[in-house]
């Protein structure tokens, strides 16, 4: 477990190279950043943190991206395509004025929704004869 704290930008944060869990680093934090994978997304809006995520284009047709803006678009998180943009002045304001919509007060029919509709996914009606 590699583990390191950088301040940038006035803001202090903590970054991992790997570690076994980060739940008691996620319940601490003011904010997470983290990559967009579904569970990284759930985990941290689930905690009802500020959230920004950072999109992997080239894993899996794109989905991280269309999951991400997804949810960006219903306000619960802000997602970025590129690590660049931790390094701008523009973000630290973005992310310390954002307000995100609870997650929580959704029901997982709606998260089941939203994904389907960011991957494209034609509901099918189950018919028993």
């Amino acid at each position: 477990e590699e583990e390191s704290s950088v301040m940038m930008a006035g803001v202090q944060y903590t970054k991992y190279r790997f570690k076994s869990s980060l739940e008691e680093d996620m319940k601490a934090a003011s904010f997470i950043i983290s990559h967009a994978g579904a569970g990284s997304i759930m985990e941290g809006l689930s905690l009802e943190k500020r959230m920004l995520v950072v999109i992997n284009a080239d894993l899996m047709d794109n989905h991280q991206c269309e999951l991400a803006y997804a949810l960006q678009k219903r306000k619960h998180l802000i997602c970025s395509e590129s690590p660049k943009y931790l390094c701008s002045n523009d973000l630290w304001r973005d992310i310390l004025d954002f307000q995100p919509v609870k997650f929580q007060d959704i029901r997982w029919a709606y998260v089941a929704k939203t994904v389907d509709e960011a991957m494209n996914f034609i509901p099918r009606r189950c018919h028993m004869d």
